[in-house]
């Protein structure tokens, strides 16, 4: 496994992460984000998905679970499941279908609250909040 640490303490070095990966990956991946509340999850998702073309708002899908972005480069699908009671509920949203038919690149928040029924991580992304230090920890 591939490690890398990146400092992600400004927006702007948090972009520059999200513009790196965006423009490495294609097809059906697995992303999973993990780190506490507050730590970029959701921002990198957002600079992720727009260095991939979507010219749209991206928004936090906190109560919708999932949300799906068409790109020049082809889906995205941002999944927070944060809220999520039971990981039986992701058949019902049907999101592993939707991921597979589209061959989208998934970006998942909370993604141990899906243990059981999401496939393998392709790649995670670890974010660490000390202080007003901010780091992004990528793993192939």
């Amino acid at each position: 496994m591939t490690i890398k640490t990146y400092d992600i303490s400004t927006l702007s070095g948090l972009s520059c992460v999200a513009e790196k990966l965006a423009k490495q990956l294609n097809g059906i991946t697995w992303v999973y984000l993990n780190g506490d509340l507050g730590a970029g999850k959701t921002t990198f998702s957002q600079q992720f998905i727009a260095a991939k073309g979507y010219t749209g708002r991206v928004t936090s899908p906190t109560y919708a679970i999932m949300q799906d972005y068409d790109t020049p480069t082809g889906t995205v699908i941002h999944c927070d499941l944060y809220r999520l009671s039971d990981p039986e509920e992701l058949y019902e949203v049907g999101l592993i279908e939707l991921a597979e038919s589209s061959q989208a690149i998934v970006l998942i928040e909370w993604a141990e609250k899906g243990r059981g029924v999401l496939p393998t991580a392709d790649i995670v992304l670890d974010f660490t909040l000390a202080g007003q230090t901010r780091s992004l920890t990528v793993g192939f």
